[in-house]
């Protein structure tokens, strides 16, 4: 593979795909359970309302409960996603420079002085429909948007992280 280089912005849209990326990764099992009961809810409730059988109170309770608990995470993590925006630390808009060599990755962030060199082989990588999450441990990751790199490179990138690192290499594409 050749040495990829390339200069990015963070968009709030890359950011906000990688916040609830993270939500949904982070919560999975119980989105899951919590997803299934609503449908089963539902499906109890219609049948109810079509009188094929008795469905009490509690069936439109706990469906209801389900849906204000899902709109209540995703309010709260809209409002952490703001605060951040706002935030004087914050890292959407500013350059960041990558470089992808080998089995290295280098990170140079100006605006913070940072300068990172990770090993691929020491990362977990996820590939979303628009950028990718390159995950240091879980509460460090540098959000790397694939529109920065032409078609080839995404390519080039993807085969790399499977050949390199395929337990630890995410994608759908």
């Amino acid at each position: 593979m050749e040495t990829i280089n390339v200069q990015y912005k963070i968009t709030p849209a890359d950011y906000r795909a990688a916040a609830y990326y993270g939500l949904l990764a982070r919560n999975r099992r119980i989105i899951l359970f919590a997803g299934s009961f609503a449908v089963m809810a539902l499906f109890y409730a219609v049948l109810g309302q079509l009188g094929v059988i008795s469905a009490g109170p509690w069936v439109y309770a706990v469906g209801i409960a389900y849906i204000v608990w899902a709109a209540l995470m995703a309010l709260n993590m809209e409002r952490g996603i703001r605060t951040y925006m706002k935030s004087k630390d914050c890292l959407i808009g500013v350059p960041y420079y990558f470089t992808f060599a080998g089995e290295r990755i280098r990170f140079h962030i100006p605006a913070q002085n940072v300068r990172r060199e990770l090993s691929v082989k020491k990362l977990t990588v996820f590939e979303l429909r628009s950028v990718f999450l390159l995950y240091e441990n879980a509460q460090q990751a540098y959000i790397v948007p694939k529109s920065a790199f032409t078609p080839d490179h995404v390519s080039q990138m993807r085969a790399a992280f499977r050949k390199m690192i395929p337990d630890s290499f995410r994608s759908k594409y």
